[in-house]
Formats: structure tokens, C-alpha cells, sequence
């Protein structure tokens, strides 16, 4: 080879070098992208292996870093849009979609001409979509999708109605996959489109077309992780459709594919779910048994755990039982899907045995606790008989404030669970009747198709009275137009409203509280299964309460009064009684003068030693003698009663519902006879709407009793008794 071709071989490297040096860093960066996509494959296939999701995590961030070092050491070269867009991907995957976003923009910023302009558009919509900027998402993708462009047009077609579907635009997203239908000529986006169409038509219950579109998925031959969700769609839309037959022969047809090896638990417990549907419980017992066995410690051992568990309360009606399995479920995978449910399960048995308890007293907690049970039955675990029958048994007792709410419970179940039309009207029509101030009368009206133009009529004027009341008018102007909606339309929705807000008128803007509890009263009584009546007998209680309290400040004033004044009246009459001393005393004889006027000294000082004359100090009042026998105050007792057994106070429930923050302390007198039990009781003080349970309380104390010179006696003492909130917080005593 000649001097001169070396050279120019040389030259052409020396050029070459650095662009070869750009492209390495940058085939670097997409490697690590590439390896990132595959771990994050696996991770979708077995989304219970969580190393597969930290290393694929962490795979996109080496790929990040590596595409900076071009952005950093290389900002002039050809590769700097290439690496942005593939960091913006890495933060999508990563789920940091804000930063994705920032990427993106800065693609389209400062490369308005790359080549990469498309395909930055469609991922700054995905990115866009995945940040919850639901309209920016859309709009961008339909901007892509009406591009001519071969790759991305169809992608955001497709994406943008798998949008559609994720927002619950059902009819929209299956009109955006069907127009894609034998448009697409890439077999990945084909089986996105019908599997997608299949999901939208799932969410629709449209189970014949859902099965349809699932198995044209089948037939655009996806990969693995794909096929194997589309035919567990496929046996549960038949399970749905009760074709349990079909859905098994499903189940165990994938079983059988060694591909589906890694989801063959999932599988097995679909099985043993089917066994269960059919009526063979002792044939999903042992299936689940297998599973758990096989799989121990995972989430599919722990959905064993818990199908087992919801045997034992559906089935055997064993809850002791089921929440031994329960808590055996959240060991078995503290971190699965079926742990969450076994938490709800318990949480919901624990509180249906608590309320069961409550709900056998007929009180007004009882009967709340009892609808609850009512509630948990029908929403928390769907068994419809069980809580109509204790619907039924909230509306057997008499005067429940639960009454409307029952009825609309058993309306629920008549129309949604049990189909019963006619007999749904019926319960809907008894309470629009009997109850029609409530909101489930409302709803029930709806229902039956009912208009109510009094509804209407009120409403405008309750708004004209609320215009009012915002624009500075007089309140007396304002409580006129409630009247009015109060008299003229008192079975509408909106009288007891007005009244409410009549009596907060009278409260709030006359300053007339007597007034405001009559009409706070009026509304308990009018309507008393009101969301304002509740409201209103706080109120009633609050005004009562701030009128005791007035009462008592004015008696306590007028007892520091009369106590000051004793106290000036007994000041005065010491000063007198010393004056009266002081005047009573004898004056001192004149001192005799010598004949050189000089005092008589020795005689002075015979007076100096003589005592002065003072007035004798009263005499102590007599004691009180110590009678022989009888009662004795227990100052005069050498050993006074010591308790024994208290059993702890309690305040009645009515007591606690009548005033909530009276003071629970009550001082009483008590004559402890000489066998330790109480014989009288004299209140000294304390709320009197305490008094007669502290009278009660009060015999329920023993004593060891009180002694005199070695004798047992009969003892007055003194004792105060605090009363505590029933359990619970309020609640009625377990």
C-alpha cells in the first residue's frame, strides 16, 4: 500500500471516530432499553415476582443515565433526539410520567424538524394520559390518528380507545375498535383491538359479543401472556352467563397447556371455584387443599385460604371458623389481593357480631345496630335473604326512626336483586305514602315515575328566602316566606328544610330561643325520620342547656351575693360588739400632783403593773353530745364506713340522649347501717336529671361499717358518685 493511501485511510478514521463514539454511547442506552423491555415482560407474565419488577425499574434508570452521558459529553451530535425520546420512554415505563412529559417537550421545542416528531406526539399523549390529563391525551392522539403516518396512526387509533374504555365511555371505545376492524395489518395491534373490544363489550355485560371478540384474540394467535388472559376471560364470562359446564371444560383445557405452566395455581383455583358454584363443596375443599400445598406462601395459596374461609360463612355458616381461615390467608401473603379481602371480611364479621348484640335491645340504639346488621347483610356480603328478613324485623318494632330507611331497603332488593316489580311498588308506594319528607321517598318517586309539582313550588320559594337572608334583608321578612313554605306545602321535600331554618331564623337572627325551640320541635314531631330532626333535637338540647346554664350563673351570682353580704353583716356586728366593749370599760382615776407638780411615780408605776381591764371572750358553743344510740355524723364517729364493692356508675341511655354534656358528678348523703348496706339517701347536689339514677346507684354500694368507742353504729357520710358513658363510646353497654 502506497505512503499516500495510508494517509488518506487515516484521514477518513480520524473523521469517522468521533461519530463512532457518539453511536456507541447511544447503542449502550438502547441495549439497556432493550433488556429493560424484556425484564418488564416477565414482570407482566408473573406479576408475583416483584425482583422482576425492581430490575426492570432499575434497568430503565442504567438506560436513563446512559442516554445522558450523549446529552452531556456529546450535545452537538445527530443522537441527542434519539436519546431524549428514549429517556422520556425509560420515565414512562418507570412511571414517572411527569418527567416523561418534560422530555417530550423538549424533543418538540428545539427539534421541530426531527424525524422523530411523530412518534414524540404519540408517546407525549400516552405519557399525558398516564399523568391524568385525560384531554391534552386525547387530543394529541387524535391528531396522530388522522396523520398519514403508517406506524403511529393506527397505534393512536387504537390507543385511543382503549382511552374511551379506561374512562368508561363504553360505547364510544367499542365504535373505535370497530372501525379499526380489518384495518390493521400489524398482528400485535390486531390482537390489542379484539381483545380491547372484547373487555369494552365484558364491562357492558354484552357476555355473547364479549365471547365473540375473545375468540377472534385467539385467532390473531397472541403471545402467551395474552392467551392465556383472554381464555380466563373466556371461562369467566361463562361463568357469568352460568355455563359453569363450559367454563370448567375452559379451565381445564388450559391446565392442560404446557405453556400456561406458570399460571396453572391460578388456574386450579378457577376450578376448584367452578366445583364450589356447582354444589360440590367437598370437591373445591380438597382442590383448594391441593393448592395450598403445592403453593405454599403464595397468593394463590392464600386465595385458597380464603375461598375456604367464605365456605365456612356462606355454606356452614361457621364464622368462628371463617376467621380462623381469614387470618390464616393474610399469613399466607400479608401483601395479596386476598389478604386485603380477608382484612374487609374480618373487619365486616367482627362489627355484624357487634351490632347483632346491640340490635336485640329494642331502644334506640338497638334499632340502629339492627338496621345496621340489615346493611352489612345486603351491601358488605351480599346475602340478600338475610337482610330482608331483618329489614323486616326493624320494621316489626314500633315507632323506629329506621322505618323509611327499611322500607327503601326492601324496595332495593324487591326491584335490583330479586326482579320483583310488583311487589317493589308496592314497598316504594308505602313509603311515599307514609314517609314523604324523607329522601328515600325521593328516590322512590323516581322510581315509580312519580312528578310532585309541590316540590317545585316550595323550592322557589325557599330559594326566594334565601336570596333574602344573602341580600341583607329583615329576618322577619325572610321567616314570613318559610312560614309560608311550611303551612302551604308541608308534604314537600323541602318543608321540614324550612323549618329548620325558620327555628335557626328565630335562634340565630331574632334572638328569640323559646320560639326557635317550639319550631325545632315542631320538626321532631312533624317530622321526626327527617335528616332534620336529628339536627333539630341537638338544637332543642343545646338552647336547654345554655337556659340551665343561665339559670345557674344566676343562682351562683346571687349565692356569692348573699355570702358577701353575711359576710359585711358579721364584720359589722364584731366592730359593734368591740365598740360596745371598748365603751363599757371604766376610766382610769386622775393622777394625783405633788407640791412640786412632780408625778407620783412609784404610784404610776403600780398602775403599769396592774393587768389591764379587757372583755372576756364569748364562750365556745356547747359540743353536741354523742347520742347512745342512733345515726351519727361522721365527725363524731372514731371509725368511719370504708367501701367495699362499687359497682361502676353508669348514666342511664335516655339520661345521655336527653343531655350530652351535663356534668356526671353527683355528691349524696348516705346512712351506712351496721351491716355495711345503705339505708338513706339524701342528693346534696348534682344535675337533677342525674338524681334518681344517683339514688339508685347509691344503694347498690356495701361498706364495712362505721364504729364508735369499739361499737358498730349507724354512719352519715358523705360520697360522691361519677357517672361514665356507656361503652363504646356512647354507645350501650356490652
Amino acid at each position: 500500500m502506497s505512503r499516500w493511501i495510508r494517509i488518506l485511510l487515516a484521514t477518513a478514521l480520524l473523521h469517522t471516530l468521533p461519530a463512532c463514539v457518539y453511536y456507541n454511547k447511544f447503542y449502550n442506552a438502547k441495549k439497556q432499553f432493550a433488556d429493560a423491555h424484556e425484564q418488564r415482560e416477565k414482570s407482566e407474565a408473573e406479576p408475583e415476582n416483584r425482583i422482576f419488577t425492581n430490575t426492570y425499574r432499575d434497568y430503565y434508570l442504567a438506560a436513563i443515565k446512559k442516554a445522558s452521558l450523549v446529552l452531556d459529553l456529546h450535545p452537538d451530535s445527530k443522537w441527542v433526539d434519539d436519546s431524549l425520546i428514549l429517556i422520556g420512554k425509560s420515565y414512562y415505563y418507570r412511571g414517572e410520567h411527569k418527567e416523561a412529559l418534560e422530555k417530550f417537550d423538549e424533543i418538540l421545542e428545539n427539534f421541530p424538524d426531527s424525524d422523530l416528531t411523530v412518534e414524540t406526539l404519540y408517546w407525549k399523549a400516552v405519557a399525558a394520559w398516564g399523568n391524568d390529563d385525560i384531554s391534552q391525551s386525547r387530543d394529541l392522539l387524535n391528531r396522530v390518528g388522522n396523520l398519514q403516518d403508517p406506524v403511529y396512526r393506527p397505534q393512536a387509533r387504537l390507543a385511543l380507545a382503549e382511552l374511551e374504555h379506561a374512562q368508561g365511555n363504553y360505547d364510544v371505545a367499542a365504535r373505535s375498535y370497530l372501525s379499526l376492524v380489518g384495518g390493521l395489518k400489524d398482528r400485535e395491534l390486531e390482537t390489542r383491538q379484539w381483545k380491547g373490544l372484547g373487555d369494552t363489550y365484558f364491562a357492558q355485560a354484552d357476555y355473547d359479543n364479549a365471547l365473540n371478540a375473545y375468540r377472534k384474540t385467539l385467532q390473531s394467535k397472541p403471545d402467551d401472556l395474552t392467551n392465556y388472559q383472554t381464555q380466563l376471560q373466556i371461562g369467566v364470562t361463562q361463568e357469568l352467563t352460568d355455563d359453569l359446564d363450559g367454563a370448567l371444560a375452559t379451565y381445564e383445557k388450559m391446565e392442560r397447556v404446557k405453556r400456561f405452566r406458570l399460571y396453572q395455581p391460578k388456574i386450579r383455583i378457577r376450578i376448584a371455584n367452578v366445583y364450589r358454584l356447582t354444589g360440590d363443596v367437598d370437591g373445591a375443599l380438597e382442590a383448594y387443599d391441593r393448592i395450598i400445598k403445592r403453593n405454599p406462601r403464595t397468593e394463590t395459596s392464600a386465595e385458597a385460604y380464603y375461598q375456604i374461609a367464605m365456605i365456612e360463612h356462606e355454606v356452614r355458616r361457621n364464622n368462628e371458623k371463617a376467621l380462623e381461615l381469614f387470618a390464616q390467608a393474610r399469613k399466607e401473603r400479608s401483601t395479596s389481593e386476598a389478604a386485603l379481602k380477608a382484612r374487609e371480611m374480618e373487619t365486616t364479621l367482627f362489627e355484624l357480631d357487634r351490632f347483632k348484640k346491640r340490635g336485640e335491645k329494642e331502644s334506640k340504639r338497638g334499632n340502629e345496630a339492627l338496621f345496621n346488621v340489615a346493611e352489612i347483610y345486603l351491601f358488605s356480603l351480599g346475602e340478600v335473604d338475610s337482610a330482608l328478613s331483618t329489614y323486616e324485623r326493624v320494621l316489626a318494632r314500633a315507632d323506629s326512626n329506621f322505618t323509611p330507611k327499611a322500607l327503601y331497603g326492601i324496595g332495593l332488593i324487591q326491584a335490583d336483586s330479586l326482579g320483583n316489580a310488583h311487589e317493589a311498588n308496592k314497598i316504594f308506594n308505602q313509603l311515599v305514602e307514609e314517609y314523604p319528607v324523607t329522601p328515600y321517598a325521593v328516590d322512590a318517586r323516581r322510581r315509580l315515575g312519580q312528578d310532585r309539582s309541590d316540590n317545585i313550588l316550595a323550592e322557589a320559594r325557599f330559594i326566594e328566602a334565601e336570596t333574602l337572608k344573602s341580600e341583607g334583608a329583615s329576618p322577619n321578612d325572610v321567616v314570613d316566606i318559610l312560614r309560608q313554605v311550611t303551612d302551604e306545602y308541608p308534604n314537600s321535600i323541602y318543608a321540614p328544610k324550612a323549618l329548620y331554618a325558620l327555628a335557626w331564623a328565630y335562634e340565630n337572627d331574632l334572638d328569640d330561643p323559646d320560639s326557635a325551640t317550639t319550631q325545632y320541635e315542631r320538626l321532631v314531631d312533624t317530622y321526626p325520620f327527617s335528616e332534620f330532626a336529628e339536627l333539630s333535637e341537638d338544637k332543642v338540647k343545646q338552647i336547654k342547656k345554655e337556659a340551665r346554664d343561665r339559670v345557674r350563673q344566676k343562682e351562683r351570682a346571687e349565692r356569692e351575693a348573699k355570702k358577701a353580704e353575711e359576710a359585711e353583716q358579721k364584720a359589722s356586728e364584731e366592730a359593734r360588739k368591740t365598740a360596745e366593749a371598748t365603751s363599757a370599760a371604766p376610766a382610769p382615776d386622775p393622777e394625783p400632783a405633788t407640791d412640786a407638780g412632780l408625778t407620783d411615780t412609784s404610784a404610776a408605776a403600780k398602775e403599769a403593773e396592774s393587768p389591764a381591764k379587757t372583755t372576756p371572750p364569748d364562750p365556745p358553743p356547747p359540743s353536741k353530745p354523742i347520742p347512745a344510740d342512733g345515726p351519727l355524723e361522721g365527725s363524731q364517729a372514731e371509725q368511719l364506713p370504708s367501701l367495699v364493692y362499687a359497682p361502676p356508675p353508669q348514666a342511664r341511655e335516655e339520661l345521655l340522649e336527653e343531655e350530652e354534656e351535663m356534668n356526671p358528678n353527683v355528691n349524696v348523703r348516705m346512712l351506712v347501717g351496721k351491716k355495711g348496706k345503705v339505708t338513706r339517701v339524701v342528693i346534696v347536689d348534682g344535675d337533677e336529671l342525674l338524681h334518681e339514677a344517683a339514688f339508685d346507684q347509691a344503694f347498690l354500694y356495701r361498706f364495712e361499717p362505721g364504729k364508735h368507742e369499739g361499737k358498730v353504729r349507724d354512719v352519715w357520710i358523705e360520697f360522691p358518685i361519677t357517672f361514665i358513658p356507656p361503652a363504646g363510646g356512647g354507645g350501650e353497654p356490652e
